[in-house]
């Protein structure tokens, strides 16, 4: 029998050996997470929020702007061969208007400054997104541990009433109130459930992260700052209310733009300057040099 048992135990060890690669081949994200503080998931937030990184690239397209209106305009290179005496003339036209060039860079600055508004503005709405939903997933929590704690009374209810009944200490109204009681508490559980869900799923939207993704949170929703006067509240909401900046911004905008379109009625000058060359019985090379300027004559706005 010896020998038998030696062999069983020699057929054991693959099992075990196959045990152990499964536990080693488990993922370290099946691990439990590490619940996120406000400030953790404020962080987290801020790295992966789309519409945050969205009008960060915004002040990106702006900043080109900038460099893009801060050019000036080619020259423009003419060169004529003709039957005609001089036989070919070499010119160079060159666009001459600083002020309007000014005028552009003024209106791309002022969009730039807008860029920050908004990048600014898309923060503050993403910390105050953040904040309601974080605070609303602790407060779903609490309610779901509330609901949960009632459902365990409402249960030890039902069963001393029906052990009451079975005795014949209580009426079956009891059990019929008693489950009644535990129904609504199942019903109150499931509802606490599916909020959190909800809270779970706005948060981890604001966090780009899947909606059903398992989300745990820590921190204490009875937390309150003192509050400031009102005249402190008041003028901290003026100077960074989000909407009036935007607007201020706005305003400068078309100042600006009104400014460029008045630069844009003044006529742009074109300095020529060139040679021409092959005239017989004249000269073989001369110098050409000129002024262009368009008259708005049917320019009446």
């Amino acid at each position: 029998m010896a020998p038998t048992a030696r062999i069983a135990s020699r057929e054991r060890r693959p099992s075990r050996a196959l045990a152990l690669s499964i536990l080693l081949a488990v993922p370290a994200s099946a691990a439990p997470q590490e619940p996120l503080t406000f400030q953790s998931a404020l962080d987290l937030a801020i790295a992966r929020n789309l519409d945050l990184a969205a009008a960060r690239r915004g002040r990106a397209v702006r900043e080109a702007e900038v460099r893009s209106a801060g050019q000036h305009p080619n020259p423009d290179l003419v060169f004529e061969s003709t039957k005609d005496t001089p036989h070919r003339m070499l010119s160079l036209d060159i666009p001459f208007e600083p002020w309007k060039r000014s005028a552009r860079i003024d209106v791309a600055r002022e969009q730039l400054a807008l860029a920050d508004v908004d990048d600014a503005a898309a923060l503050q709405a993403l910390r105050r997104g953040v904040r309601l939903a974080f605070y609303g997933l602790l407060a779903a929590d609490e309610a779901d541990t509330l609901a949960s704690s009632m459902l365990q009374v409402a249960e030890r209810v039902h069963e001393v009433a029906q052990a009451r009944f079975e005795e014949g200490a209580a009426p079956r109204l009891d059990v019929m109130q008693a489950e009644l009681g535990l129904g609504r508490a199942k019903a109150d559980l499931e509802l606490a459930r599916s909020a959190r869900t909800s809270a779970q799923a706005e948060l981890n939207a604001l966090l780009s992260r899947p909606p059903a993704e398992p989300l745990a949170v820590a921190g204490d929703i009875a937390q309150t700052a003192p509050l400031p006067a009102v005249d402190q509240v008041v003028a901290r909401a003026a100077a960074g209310n989000a909407e009036l900046r935007s607007a201020e911004r706005e305003v400068a905008i078309e100042e600006r733009r009104l400014g460029l379109l008045k630069a844009e009625r003044v006529p742009t000058p074109i300095v020529s300057v060139g040679a021409v060359f092959d005239a017989p019985g004249e000269f073989d090379v001369g110098y050409r040099a000129g002024v262009s300027l368009a008259v708005p004559l049917f320019d009446c706005n």
